[in-house]
């Protein structure tokens, strides 16, 4: 995203949990995303010691939380506990 962008959706919001979410959320208020086709790295530790199946279902309650008004703090404190 341009830096334009990023500042007048107020950039990375100041959060212990789900800011990535948050930052999509605000930039599809203002358009279409689009997704280029690049690579990225990330640590597969999670998803190697949790499996997929547990991996997603605490994703996906993370998320549910976070829809649910529950504290970014309690939702953080509920993802670290399954590390």
């Amino acid at each position: 995203m341009r830096r334009e962008v990023f500042e007048e959706i107020g950039g990375f919001p100041e959060l212990p949990i789900m800011e990535d979410f948050e930052l999509i959320k605000r930039l599809k208020k203002r358009g279409k995303i689009a997704i280029i086709p690049a690579k990225i790295t990330t640590s597969a530790r999670r998803w190697e010691k949790l499996g997929i199946w547990k991996t997603t279902l605490i994703n996906q309650l993370i998320i549910i939380g976070y829809y649910l008004k529950i504290s970014p703090l309690k939702l953080k404190q509920l993802y670290q506990q399954k590390e």
